[in-house]
């Protein structure tokens, strides 16, 4: 019984956290009187009157006579489940922070030696890329943390007049066109884009470019750059890859400011010689580099999504069936159903058995999609 009214603590202590939370990721949107009412005001009150409410509850449970009436060292068993479990997170958060800053110190420490091995010449030692890869000094903003592939897609992109790294707004935006045109190279996880397109993307023209490698060379290299093997990595990707990103926000697809390109490359994968051990666990990240472009694909329109997949079959499938259509795992498939239905591609047809069916919508047809390249 202890067990479960300790819960109580817990339950006040990360409503309130997250109240409190959600206020402060508003901070810098409220800019009229609802936004400051729902954004800022409700939340802030929702996590005062959490945090009133676990300030009571744990003055309540010191006592040992609530509950079961059991106590250690006077003190009421709720109250030491319920907040003894509140400091394990204060210790969690603790070893987070110094991890993090030793992660940052490794980081520092070994930007000097990567930045002097991006590629390999005929005699087996990485060089410097050619010309046409080769960044333009730019401001320091944004610059520490960027890595080889998306510092050479970046001065791929760029154009006479283009300005490298300028801050817009509260955000600092990769590339920005002379028409205008904000770029921004997304080599990871979309989601990290979500404030800063809520931010912009009704007041500009936004272009994300994903590189995706499309064939891959994974190379192992000592801490000279002296390689030491490479292979032919297995794995192919298409641009249905780009569907496992753009779950993060598929309805944005349709936006008239926002252009989705997506680059699929012959790349280096750069690896050292032993995997590092990053809290306790064995991993190594490597580094992606730049080869060649074999192919740019715009995603614009609802027509530009459908050229950039196989066809898709004209009767009723099911989620299996799509990914063995798209020559990709289940789980990719799922979330490209969910990017086609955001976007009214496809619509749930019924069910085969258990299955799910979804079909494509009669309005909707395969027209030419944009290539570029």
């Amino acid at each position: 019984m202890d067990s479960i009214l300790s819960l109580g603590l817990m339950i006040c202590f990360y409503y309130g956290l997250t109240a409190f939370a959600a206020a402060w990721y508003a901070r810098h949107e409220l800019r009229s009187v609802e936004a400051v009412l729902l954004e800022g005001v409700v939340p802030a009150r929702g996590g005062l009157t959490s945090s009133a409410i676990f300030a009571r509850l744990a003055v309540d449970t010191i006592d040992p006579e609530y509950g079961s009436g059991g106590s250690v060292f006077g003190v009421g068993t709720v109250f030491v489940l319920g907040v003894g479990v509140l400091l394990g997170l204060v210790v969690m958060f603790a070893w987070q922070a110094r991890a993090g800053a030793s992660s940052a110190a490794r980081r520092s420490g070994t930007t000097r030696r990567r930045s002097s091995s991006p590629r390999s010449d005929p005699r087996g030692r990485l060089r410097h890329p050619g010309p046409e890869l080769a960044c333009p000094p730019v401001p320091a903003i944004g610059v520490m943390r960027e890595g080889p592939l998306h510092a050479a897609v970046k001065a791929l992109l760029a154009e006479p007049g283009d300005r490298l790294e300028v801050p817009v707004g509260r955000f600092v935006i990769d590339l920005v066109r002379a028409d205008g045109e904000l770029v921004e190279v997304q080599t990871g996880s979309f989601g990290a884009l979500g404030a800063k397109l809520d931010a912009l993307l009704d007041e500009h023209r936004i272009r994300i470019v994903h590189p995706i490698a499309a064939e891959r060379r994974i190379v192992r290299a000592d801490e000279h750059g002296e390689v030491l093997s490479a292979r032919r990595s297995p794995k192919r990707a298409t641009a249905v890859a780009v569907f496992g990103e753009l779950v993060a926000f598929p309805s944005l697809l349709t936006h008239p400011n926002l252009t989705i390109e997506v680059l699929l490359l012959r790349e280096d994968h750069v690896r050292g010689v032993r995997p590092a051990v990053v809290r306790g666990r064995r991993r190594d990240p490597g580094e992606r580099r730049l080869v060649d472009v074999l192919e740019r694909i715009l995603l614009r329109t609802p027509q530009d999504v459908l050229a950039a997949l196989p066809a898709l079959p004209p009767e009723p499938f099911s989620t299996r069936e799509l990914a063995a259509r798209l020559g990709c795992s289940p789980m990719l498939a799922r979330r490209t159903l969910y990017c086609l239905r955001s976007i009214g591609i496809v619509e749930p047809a019924g069910k085969r058995g258990r299955a799910p069916l979804h079909a494509l919508r009669a309005a909707t047809s395969p027209a030419a999609g944009s290539h570029v390249g």
